[in-house]
């Protein structure tokens, strides 16, 4: 089940040897300790495995895992990214998700040197004496993408997941990087991935699946996916996507998300998009009550400049708009609300208004 070369920081952790270890090992790194702690519960066939989801779009869930789904799920991502024993990998995502925990068992299943950092804005910086291209591969959130932009030719390829990549965050990397960014689609019930979408140096138009995964559309226009290795599939998303075959498609918006103002249907996803090279600032886009309209689509910017609202709802008049698609409103905040992945928890701050 798991690979006799798996690493720790290039400490072995051989199966046999993987308890006994974890009883010995003392770090006064509390992150490595848990990397430590998990990875022994992982070669414990009687250990429960749970994960908890981000919270960014309502209460976190706490999942029990299955072992075996694990292991497909793992062996989707070894295969495609070709990563074989001794290829070294960085963890620098919390275990307590699955982003963190996947990129355990990938490491465990594959027998690879994994090497572990705090899950902070710049986890390659731990890393500066390293040569150019000293990881094979490496897993980060948008956040830590555009923090780490001094560091980011330590990898050859990175993984960039848990939040959309916006064309603004991507136009901040040097031209001469030789390395690969890989936008990924997936959420905790899908243990990771199931699609992934070339964004550097080349831009593909749409996600596609790892094999054997295949979609196909529910009757709102939501993404339904049917993994052969999870037990529960086919998996009924909450994502819209404009499906262009039962392998590709285009990501649009969280149907939840919606704002339904004087009638008409918009995502937020796809007002963010249209907005994202006007602002350097953390932003989203939300629906708020209106009178006549029902909601009102309104503009949330992250900042301490109360003259800011005024800028950017000048700026607003440079986008081609559809009919009520403009925010109405651009409201400055001082500090939104985080999820533990950095996702912008838009429930919270919205509720911390008392708007929703």
């Amino acid at each position: 089940m798991w690979h006799g070369d798996f690493k720790i920081n290039g400490l072995d952790f051989k199966t046999s040897q993987a308890l006994e270890k974890a009883n010995r090992f003392q770090s006064t790194n509390a992150f490595l300790q848990q990397v430590v702690d998990l990875a022994a519960k992982l070669f414990d066939d009687s250990a429960l495995i749970q994960v908890q989801s981000s919270g960014s779009t309502g209460a976190p869930k706490t999942f029990n895992l299955d072992r075996q789904e694990l292991i497909a799920s793992a062996d989707l991502t070894l295969n495609y990214f070709n990563l074989r024993p001794t290829s070294r990998v960085l963890l620098c995502l919390p275990i307590t998700a699955i982003s963190g925990l996947m990129m355990l068992v990938r490491a465990m299943r594959g027998g690879l040197d994994l090497y572990v950092a705090e899950p902070d804005s710049r986890p390659l910086a731990h890393f500066e004496t390293k040569p150019e291209g000293f990881f094979d591969f490496v897993a980060l959130t948008p956040y830590q993408l555009v923090h780490s932009i001094a560091y980011l030719n330590r990898a050859k390829t990175i993984l960039v997941g848990g939040a959309p990549l916006i064309n603004e965050q991507l136009s901040a990397l040097p031209k001469n990087l030789d390395l690969t960014i890989v936008e990924s689609y997936g959420m905790t019930e899908t243990l990771s991935h199931v699609a992934l979408k070339s964004r550097f140096p080349i831009e593909a138009p749409f996600f596609s699946a790892l094999e054997p995964v295949r979609f196909s559309l529910g009757d709102a226009q939501n993404l339904i996916i049917y993994a052969p290795y999870l037990k529960q599939s086919p998996l009924v998303t909450t994502d819209r996507v404009q499906l262009f075959s039962e392998t590709q498609f285009s990501y649009l918006g969280r149907i939840d998300h919606a704002i339904n103002s004087g009638g008409v249907k918009f995502f937020p996803e796809q007002i963010e998009h249209k907005i994202q090279h006007l602002l350097a600032e953390n932003f989203f886009v939300a629906g708020c009550h209106h009178n006549t309209l029902g909601q009102q689509v309104t503009l949330f910017i992250e900042g301490n400049d109360p003259n800011r609202g005024g800028e950017v709802n000048q700026l607003l008049n440079l986008v081609n708009w559809k009919t009520y698609e403009k925010p109405r409103q651009v409201r400055v905040l001082k500090q939104f609300s985080y999820t533990s992945t950095h996702k912008i928890d838009r429930l919270k701050t919205l509720a911390q208004l008392d708007l929703k």
